[in-house]
């Protein structure tokens, strides 16, 4: 499993690739227009980070990305991870194409997991039912 982190945290990479070695590869990019120079059909999935550098933007640069990833690959998954989660952030994110939202500051290494593979499995799932709805339509009689 191969997963974009656009994160600027080298130390957390690092950290999840030492967690997950040898069951999810990360790779790291610290800022959106490296993260979109990016091959993304390589990866599974993005898990992005909200506010990328030292200051607190107004609009968060990992808004910026989401909404790019989502025209340039719609069925890629997105986590958002960051340490500034409020609401609003969690329902802007969701209602541009997230598919969740994991808080770094009670950042769990077997709840980071669980959701990634939930998250990958919801996706397969959906691509299987759209696959037999496409199969269903070719054998349904026509009126």
């Amino acid at each position: 499993m191969k997963i974009l982190l656009l994160e600027d945290d080298r130390d957390l990479g690092e950290s999840l690739r030492r967690a997950f070695r040898g069951r999810m590869e990360f790779v790291q990019v610290g800022e959106v227009e490296r993260a979109k120079g990016q091959n993304i059909g390589d990866f599974d999935l993005a898990l992005v980070d909200l506010f990328l550098g030292d200051k607190v933007e107004e609009r968060p640069g990992g808004f910026d990305f989401l909404k790019w990833i989502k025209q340039e690959a719609p069925a890629m998954p997105v986590i958002i991870f960051t340490g500034y989660g409020n609401t609003e952030l969690v329902v802007e994110a969701m209602r541009l194409g997230a598919d969740d939202f994991i808080d770094k500051g009670r950042i769990e290494l077997k709840e980071v997991e669980k959701r990634i593979k939930d998250v990958l499995a919801k996706r397969k799932l959906e691509r299987r039912v759209t696959e037999l709805e496409t199969r269903l339509n070719l054998y349904e009689p026509r009126q």
